[in-house]
């Protein structure tokens, strides 16, 4: 940090979730070879009939609705050529499920019990939910219990 207390411009994180910066940031960030990684991505969308996604009003938190709805129809190309196809449509309302994975360029596989292995990235199968199931929900609540001791008997047996 500058002296001063002051914070460079692109230091905050409406800078590193755009998809263009985030691809940098994720440049300067390594997968270490000793540390076990799990990534647990949702969804609460749907594909309507124009082939958009659309949020699922079950599951999605009210405050996520018109951003689940932008994430679901925005295709394109970014400012430094990333291109955005169909792939990012799903979204749990706050986060494109597809860049919930893992870096694209960490190494990652298909999470498989008994088979997991520090220094990649183990992707976890999509939890239906919005953003906020995780923690159990705001409004569209969720008991959780189950999903968290999952977690815990994956870790207890590395």
């Amino acid at each position: 940090m500058p002296s001063g207390g002051e914070r460079p411009e692109d230091d905050r994180a409406s800078y590193d979730m755009t998809i263009d910066n985030a691809l940098v940031l994720n440049e300067n960030i390594d997968t270490l070879e000793n540390v076990y990684y799990f990534s647990y991505a949702a969804q609460a969308t749907y594909e309507d009939e124009n082939g958009y996604h659309v949020p699922d009003m079950k599951e999605m938190e009210n405050m996520f609705v018109s951003s689940s709805v932008e994430m679901g129809k925005l295709t394109g190309v970014t400012e430094g050529g990333y291109v955005i196809d169909e792939k990012w449509l799903p979204n749990d309302g706050l986060v494109n499920t597809y860049s919930a994975l893992a870096p694209f360029n960490a190494p990652q596989v298909e999470y498989a019990e008994g088979n997991v292995k520090p220094g990649q990235w183990n992707i976890m199968p999509i939890y239906y939910g919005n953003h906020m199931i995780f923690m159990g929900g705001l409004t569209v609540l969720r008991d959780m219990t189950d999903f968290f001791v999952d977690a815990f008997n994956i870790v207890n047996k590395l």
